[in-house]
């Protein structure tokens, strides 16, 4: 459906119907945004815990993890 004939058909509704259309379309906007930053952030979350996973560091003395050749060459 073109927008053109949307917004029409929208404007020939009585006000109690086009307030109901107004909440509809926000709360789809909404749940629209929150999954996308949802993605975002879940995305991002996998991403630290790959990157920390792999560090393997040694958080009480701060010495950096350490790698033999064969993991060196595994993660280029």
């Amino acid at each position: 459906m073109q927008a053109e004939l949307l917004i029409e058909r929208i404007k020939g509704l009585p006000p109690d119907k086009i307030a109901e259309v107004e909440d509809f379309v926000e709360f789809l906007w909404q749940r629209t945004v929150r999954s996308e930053q949802t993605l975002e952030e879940e995305e991002r979350a996998s991403e630290l815990q790959a990157v920390a996973a792999s560090m393997k560091a040694n958080v009480f003395t701060g010495n950096p993890p350490r790698f033999s050749r064969e993991e060196l060459h595994e993660r280029h």
